[in-house]
């Protein structure tokens, strides 16, 4: 697979507070990943209120 240095995935994940620690395993799993793209990972929660958007640091395809 071959993919463009601008390339990532936006990924939402909806959980509530309990899960908030699922949800930094799950981020710093994308922070580690060897895909060839970023990973931005959104969070909302289970009211329905819009996401917040935080994205996973991964250099290795960005133009620097």
């Amino acid at each position: 697979m071959k993919t463009a240095p601008w390339s990532d995935l936006d990924l939402v994940v909806f959980a509530g507070p309990a899960q908030k620690n699922v949800v930094a395993e799950l981020r710093e799993a994308f922070e580690e990943n060897e895909l060839p793209f970023r990973v931005d990972l959104f969070t909302g929660n289970l009211q329905g209120k819009h996401p917040q958007g935080t994205h996973c640091p991964d250099q290795r395809n960005r133009g620097a």
